[in-house]
């Protein structure tokens, strides 16, 4: 990474998360991070979305003129912060890295610079998702009356179904955009310097 490059991620005011593999030791070792079950962990996934993910190989890293000095044998994720400086790192071998601690090493960079709390988003994105679930009926019943709608030979019969389709899907649409604005406002960092943004309660038990 030049630094050019760096200087770039950094205006892009948001954390990176840095996997640095190590291909000596294990040829597939570029991709085990998406075999990793702390990634298929449902806090580290909503985590992760506060942060721009990179992927290095290890001699690349050793180059880097922060990573160099953070770096494990084998594979690392490293967490900096948005101006390129170093907050966190966990070594590991292979997919050997837990949930807790990367989930952890989340919380503990954004704590450095921003009002955001990673454990309230996720409790927040769980509300979302439910709410989500909630209108999947909703969207199975307008399938069914399409398909009564294609199936129906009277016009005036297939127009009202129609109109049944139309107001039910306006009303669908119109939820799912408001639980898309709330998902967008949840994952828009709030930087520290910004004292019109309002700090999170943040419990990370």
């Amino acid at each position: 990474m030049t630094e050019e490059e760096a200087e770039e991620i950094g205006r892009n005011d948001r954390p990176l998360l840095v996997y640095v593999y190590n291909e000596e030791v294990d040829a597939k070792a570029s991709f085990s991070i998406e075999t990793s079950v702390a990634f298929y962990d449902d806090k580290v996934a909503v985590g992760a979305r506060l942060f721009d993910a990179v992927r290095m190989d290890l001699e690349d890293a050793k180059r880097d003129r922060v990573l160099r000095d953070h770096l494990g044998r084998d594979n690392s994720l490293i967490f900096l912060r948005p101006d390129y400086k170093f907050a966190k790192a966990i070594h590991f071998k292979g997919t050997k890295v837990k949930p807790r601690a990367v989930f952890a090493a989340m919380c503990a960079t954004m704590k450095l610079d921003y009002k955001n709390c990673v454990a309230t988003t996720y409790k927040k994105m769980r509300v979302i998702q439910k709410a989500r679930r909630k209108l999947a009926p909703d969207a199975t019943k307008i399938a069914k009356i399409e398909d009564k709608i294609e199936r129906e030979a009277s016009e005036k019969r297939r127009a009202r179904l129609t109109e049944q389709r139309d107001a039910m899907q306006a009303k669908l649409d119109a939820a799912n955009a408001k639980l898309t604005a709330k998902e967008d406002a949840l994952f828009a960092l709030n930087a520290k310097a910004d004292k019109s943004a309002k700090a999170e309660d943040c419990n990370e038990s």
